[in-house]
């Protein structure tokens, strides 16, 4: 039998907090907008932009455990 988002949200917050964000971050990185078309005009620049950045080697990106791992120090404690 499926859970209620009521039980699985019980059930994800009772996990350690380093596998609640990774389950946080696999339901994101799956999850679409909902309305894409909302996207402020200036946002969606803003990416285009930052896009073509990362691509032309003009910027480099954080490797995902950085990042991560800076996360997790900023919320230590809460």
């Amino acid at each position: 039998m499926a859970l209620t988002y009521a039980q699985l949200r019980e059930e994800v917050l009772a996990l350690p907090s380093d596998q609640q964000l990774e389950i946080a971050d696999t339901v994101y990185c799956c999850t679409e907008p909902a309305h894409p078309s909302e996207l402020h005009p200036a946002w969606a620049e803003e990416l285009r932009r930052r896009s073509e950045d990362f691509r032309s080697g003009k910027t480099k990106g954080i490797p995902w455990e950085e990042v991560k791992g800076h996360f997790e120090r900023l919320t230590e404690g809460r």
